[in-house]
C-alpha cells in the first residue's frame, strides 16, 4: 500500500467545542449546600467566553435562589425535578408538565400527609407510610 493509504488508516484527533455546561447543584457544584468561591469564579469565566451555563436541579426555584443567589446568572435553569424551565435573564418560566391533579392533593390531605408541599407539577411529601397506604388501601 502507498503512504496515502496508511495515513487514511491512522486515528485522527477530533477537536470538540463545547457551547454549554449543564450541571446539577447538590453534590456537583455544591458540597453540603454551599458552592466554593473558586467554583463560582470558574463558572463566571466559562460564561465570559460566550458559552452557556445551565443548572439542572431537583430543588424548587425559589429555594435555589435563596441558597445560591448566583444561580440567577445562569442562562437556563431546569428546576423541580424537570417540572420547570426558567430563563433568569428574562424572568420567563415555563411549566413543563401538567399541574398536580386536585384529586391527588385532596387524597393526600385526607390521609393527613404532612408536610405536604405542592409546587407546579411536583408534590413533595415526607411520609414513607404513604406508599403503603396507596398500594393497599386502593
Amino acid at each position: 500500500t502507498s503512504n496515502m493509504d496508511r495515513e487514511d488508516l491512522r486515528p485522527r484527533r477530533i477537536l470538540m467545542s463545547y457551547q454549554a455546561l449543564a450541571t446539577d447543584y447538590d453534590g456537583t457544584i455544591a458540597t453540603e449546600g454551599k458552592v466554593k468561591q473558586t467554583t463560582i469564579t470558574a463558572l463566571k469565566r466559562w460564561q465570559e467566553t460566550g458559552r452557556k451555563l445551565i443548572m439542572v436541579t431537583g430543588r424548587r426555584l425559589d429555594a435555589l435562589y435563596t441558597i445560591f443567589p448566583e444561580a440567577q446568572s445562569f442562562d437556563c435553569i431546569v428546576a423541580e425535578n424537570g417540572a420547570l424551565l426558567s430563563f433568569p435573564a428574562t424572568g420567563k418560566t415555563t411549566l413543563l408538565g401538567d399541574p398536580v391533579p386536585q384529586s391527588l392533593i385532596k387524597a393526600l390531605q385526607k390521609w393527613q400527609v404532612e408536610p405536604l408541599i405542592v409546587i407546579c407539577a411536583t408534590v413533595i411529601v415526607i411520609a414513607p407510610i404513604l406508599f403503603n397506604r396507596f398500594l393497599f388501601d386502593n
